[in-house]
């Protein structure tokens, strides 16, 4: 399957899944609130800093709200490929100090500075081979001592430990979907998404300049990490 028609697949679920995503997404994801939580727990900023957000593949706004509570005086740039769940993420955080940006974040060419990019399930839509040059596009977007924050699906370091991971999930899974289900977020983790390795991750944001790079939460296959400019 080529890029662009992933892509495409991709776009087209999102736009399917917008009105369905805030229930089923605290059945597929442990501990999702919390996980968003540390994101914000990450920032090196005051609590009432004047600071410009980014968040990239913004779904319906979960995670900028969650930044929003903690930081305020923030204003936030949610960019997402669906326009669906862009209209989501509007009716939760309104127009004042939000703007939203309905683009493809992975070839995004930022053109103004900002203080803080994250990401929440999104990333491991990204191509492995594309990682590299994405992170140095984020580092270059961003102000000295700005940072980066992503929460994602990541890979384990072996495959003894990726089953492990596996099975965890789908010990969360199983109370609360059925076994079609459970194959069908199976088939689609298979087709659409590229998780990697979290510690190949953490060496690239190290690679192309970010220092302090360093894990913040974590539940088997789901990660929250990031880096200081």
């Amino acid at each position: 399957m080529t890029t662009g028609k992933r892509t495409e697949i991709i776009k087209a679920h999102f736009e399917g899944e917008a009105g369905a995503y805030d229930g089923n997404v605290v059945k597929t994801v442990p501990h999702y609130e919390e996980m968003l939580d540390a994101v914000a727990s990450a920032f090196p900023f005051r609590p009432d800093a004047d600071i410009k957000i980014v968040d990239l593949g913004s779904g319906t706004g979960n995670l900028s709200l969650a930044l929003r509570k903690r930081f305020p005086n923030a204003r936030v740039s949610c960019m997402d490929i669906s326009g669906k769940m862009l209209e989501t993420a509007r009716k939760k955080l309104g127009e004042s100090r939000t703007d939203y940006i309905l683009a493809d974040f992975s070839g995004h060419e930022f053109s103004m500075k900002c203080d803080a990019v994250v990401s929440s399930l999104a990333l491991h839509h990204l191509e492995r081979k594309a990682r590299r040059q994405f992170f140095a596009r984020v580092y270059g977007a961003l102000n000295e001592g700005g940072v980066f924050v992503n929460a994602d699906i990541v890979l384990a370091s072996n495959s003894r430990w990726q089953r492990m991971y596996l099975a965890k999930w789908e010990g969360f899974l199983a109370p609360s979907l059925p076994r079609e289900k459970i194959e069908e977020a199976y088939a689609r983790y298979r087709s659409e998404d590229r998780p990697v390795p979290l510690l190949g991750d953490i060496q690239l944001l190290r690679d192309v300049g970010f220092r302090e790079a360093d894990v913040f939460w974590k539940y088997y296959n789901f990660a929250v990490y990031g880096a200081i400019k």
